[in-house]
């Protein structure tokens, strides 16, 4: 093809027509250019189509992480819905006549607590890859970010309980026998427990913070499971392809 053109120029030097050598050859540089557009045109197509063909991808793998989270968010409810009734039962213990057997497994119980562990898989590797980026005009990328803020604030909260609470405060506090539990000499427990006024007060303390924490559990991981919810919702409300 350039010798063509090329060929065409000569021919019309020679012949000393210039002015039609001049709109040949402007004419020339607009088909070049044109052809220079069309080229940066598919390229832009095509990689716009990877891009959406990446984000569609990235989109199901924050799906399945966040189908994933919910499980594991109703789970963790669950474990501190188990932990609220059994402070409450613990409560109705010391009301009345004490079973010291039942009284002690329950705050031994209460010495466990949950983990959270979030699904996080696909939002750090879109982090650490730039991958993010992918979403920015989905209208979407705001509402991972802050779900995902949500997610950690919350798992942070919820080990430093565990950590200075449960592990720390609780824990010790059934561990070094503060109601004073004494056993016979076959290891049974014996039922004559008595509490007195200041042990009933150590006691309430304790109980009044493993719920305190169980209560704010529930309701921070309900909003959770909510965010979870919507995020899911809107991811599905993103165009395809």
């Amino acid at each position: 093809m350039p010798r063509i053109f090329n060929s065409i120029r000569q021919r019309l030097l020679k012949e000393n027509r210039f002015t039609r050598y001049l709109v040949y050859a402007v004419g020339e540089i607009v088909l070049v250019v044109v052809g220079i557009l069309i080229a940066l045109s598919i390229n832009t197509w095509n990689k716009s189509r990877q891009d959406l063909r990446a984000r569609a991808e990235l989109l199901d793998e924050l799906r399945d992480d966040l189908v994933l989270d919910q499980a594991t968010i109703a789970e963790h409810i669950q474990w501190e819905e188990l932990f609220l009734a059994e402070v409450d039962s613990a409560r109705v213990l010391v009301k009345g006549r004490i079973d010291t057997d039942a009284l002690q497994a329950l705050l031994r119980r209460l010495t466990t607590r949950h983990t959270f562990v979030p699904n996080k898989t696909t939002i750090v590797k879109m982090t650490a890859s730039g991958e993010l980026g992918l979403l920015r005009n989905s209208g979407i990328e705001n509402s991972i970010v802050r779900y995902y803020q949500f997610n950690d604030y919350l798992t942070s909260v919820t080990n430093n309980n565990n950590l200075y609470i449960v592990d720390l405060q609780f824990g010790p506090f059934v561990s070094n026998n503060a109601l004073g539990f004494g056993c016979d000499a076959d290891g049974a427990v014996e039922d004559d427990l008595d509490l007195d006024p200041e042990k009933r007060y150590l006691l309430k303390v304790q109980l009044d913070r493993r719920a305190l924490i169980a209560r704010t559990s529930i309701d921070r991981f309900s909003k959770l499971k909510e965010a979870a919810t919507d995020l899911l919702q809107r991811i599905e409300q993103v165009p395809g392809e």
